[in-house]
């Protein structure tokens, strides 16, 4: 097996991107320096030829007083990329920093103004830094996947960075108020693939909730969040592929499900989640040797990692007649007191 604690680090250049800090007038601006850093994570996972680390295990760095090279190696990366956000209004700006982790040295730091129409060029400037510092090779495909602009709104960006705000804390109320947020982005951009598969996703989870209020609309929740699914899928994200994979399992249709989390990991390779959704799939059909690798491989991409995580590894052990090891994974769990969903 792949031992992973120590967090050697990967063959490819590997690099964390830490929350970049607000530093606009207005607190309640968070969420759109929250956006820009993950999204930076979102469009640097898209890329084969770099190893990054996962929000979730950035995310526990934020509000933190941080040293670079103590980042580095909790997470088992090189390079650390930090930075600020400041908007006032319609314009913004973003400040970043490459860090080399292992000497120390700033490979570049930069400035970034513009409007808030052009948050997408700015971002893509930050990436493009990135790939040049690190000598990074694209392929074509991958060129042309960055380059593409999610939305030619910004408003349309903003209502959708609020609306993942809501729809992170997971609660019932935030789930409508994230529905009402990717509602008013898709209102104003009736092309925005990315506002569909979230409120895909929404729906999907009040359609799979145990609210009470929600129950009600169950068959009304899983009929729109099919809907906006094949919308947001006219125009491919991994997010839209991913959730089609889950939706799938769920259905015991589990050839078409992998296929869909299959793509979902071309577009998106370094998205821990969609690997455990794979391993999920894989243990479901006999293949547990191959869900233990995607498991670890999860696990490895988001070293601070859900205890969900380490029930799909043991459950592959398991299914391996690997019941010692499989134990032990299941007495962190508990160890951990988590209150893990079932399968799907």
């Amino acid at each position: 097996t792949v031992e992973y604690a120590s967090l050697s680090l990967p063959n490819k250049p590997s690099i964390a991107v830490l929350p970049f800090d607000n530093l606009g007038s207005d607190p309640e601006q968070a969420y759109f320096a929250d956006g820009i850093s993950e999204d930076l994570i979102t469009d640097l996972s898209k890329l084969s030829g770099v190893f990054v680390v996962a929000r979730n295990s950035s995310w526990t760095y934020k509000g933190k007083p941080t040293k670079v090279q103590k980042v580095a190696a909790e997470l088992g990366v090189r390079y650390v990329l930090e930075g600020s956000v400041r908007r006032q209004v319609d314009q913004v700006r973003i400040n970043a920093q490459l860090i080399d982790a292992i000497s120390g040295h700033h490979l570049w730091a930069d400035r970034y103004d513009g409007p808030l129409s052009d948050v997408f060029a700015l971002q893509d400037k930050v990436i493009g830094q990135i790939v040049a510092a690190l000598a990074v090779e694209l392929t074509g495909e991958e060129r042309a996947r960055v380059a593409q602009a999610e939305t030619k709104d910004p408003r349309a960006y903003d209502a959708l960075l609020q609306g993942w705000e809501h729809l992170r804390k997971a609660t019932e109320q935030d789930t409508k108020d994230a529905i009402a947020l990717f509602e008013k982005a898709v209102a104003l951009d009736p092309d925005y693939s990315r506002a569909y598969a979230s409120l895909a996703a929404a729906h999907w989870r009040i359609a799979v909730a145990s609210w009470s209020s929600a129950n009600i609309g169950m068959q009304r929740a899983f009929e729109s969040m099919i809907a906006n699914l094949a919308k947001a899928k006219e125009r491919p994200n991994s997010h839209a592929f991913a959730l089609s994979a889950e939706v799938l399992a769920r259905q015991g249709r589990s050839t078409e499900a992998l296929a869909e989390i299959k793509r979902a990991l071309d577009l998106g390779p370094n998205n821990p989640d969609h690997h455990i959704s794979k391993a999920k799939i894989l243990n479901v059909i006999g293949r547990a040797a191959e869900a233990e690798q995607e498991a670890r491989w999860a696990m490895r991409l988001d070293p601070q990692y859900p205890p969900e995580y380490l029930r799909v590894l043991a459950l592959s052990l398991f299914n391996q007649q690997r019941y010692g090891e499989a134990i032990e994974g299941l007495e962190s769990v508990v160890r951990l007191q988590s209150d893990v969903a079932e399968d799907f």
